[in-house]
């Protein structure tokens, strides 16, 4: 499983990124999402949707270009 993954990729396909690394996080893996500020307009629907997901805590960190720091609280690790 991955303890971390860091999303820094073409905007429109965050959702997929996050599909398909998902059955792969570890229980409490920690998701970096990079240019959340630089990029809100374009980030603003995966943010929201990781700042509501049940299985996961987020939030922003106004650092550099902006990070959203997520991390998940339950499951296995394997989906």
């Amino acid at each position: 499983p991955f303890d971390m993954v860091f999303i820094d990729a073409v905007k429109d396909q965050c959702f997929d990124y996050l599909q398909a690394v998902w059955p792969k996080l570890a229980s409490h893996a920690v998701i970096l999402t990079d240019n959340m500020l630089t990029h809100a307009d374009e980030l603003a629907s995966f943010i929201a949707h990781l700042r509501q997901h049940p299985e996961l805590r987020s939030c922003g960190v106004p650092v550099g270009n902006g990070l959203e720091v997520s991390v998940r609280i339950s499951g296995s690790g394997r989906g």
